[in-house]
Parts: structure tokens; sequence; C-alpha cells
């Protein structure tokens, strides 16, 4: 079923959008044009190392204290 353009107008129009209509494929070519200039998007890289690093100490200092309460050894 295709979508009604009435109620894609008043859609954008409740919520502060435009709306688009595009009965061709250069029509829709516009369209997207258009919306580049507005939406965008940037990938940033990050650097998670450190985080499985501190997760890995954390595992081994809580596996050490609960070793040591188990088998009730004193260091």
């Amino acid at each position: 079923m295709p979508p009604s353009p009435g109620t894609l107008q008043q859609v954008a129009r409740a919520t502060g959008g435009q709306f688009f209509r595009a009965r061709t494929s250069a029509a829709l070519s516009q369209v997207y044009a258009h919306l580049a200039t507005r939406v965008g998007h940037h990938t940033v890289d990050r650097e998670v190392t450190d985080l499985f690093a501190a997760g890995s100490l954390v595992a081994l200092l809580a596996s050490g204290a609960l070793s040591m309460f188990w088998f009730r050894r004193v260091a």
C-alpha cells in the first residue's frame, strides 16, 4: 500500500519537518541532494583497549579476593 501524501504532510507539519514529493528518480535524487546539505554525520575512531585492560584487572582482583575468602588463606 503506497503512503498517503496527505498523512505525510500532516506528520511533517506536526513535527516541524518538511514534506517532499518525488515522483521520478531524478526528483528523488534532488530530494536526497537537498537533505545532504542539512543532515550529515562523521565517524570518530575511539581506542577501547584500555577499557578491556581495566575490566581484566578488576576481574583478576575480584577472583583473587574471592579465592582468599573461599579457601580462607591469608597472604
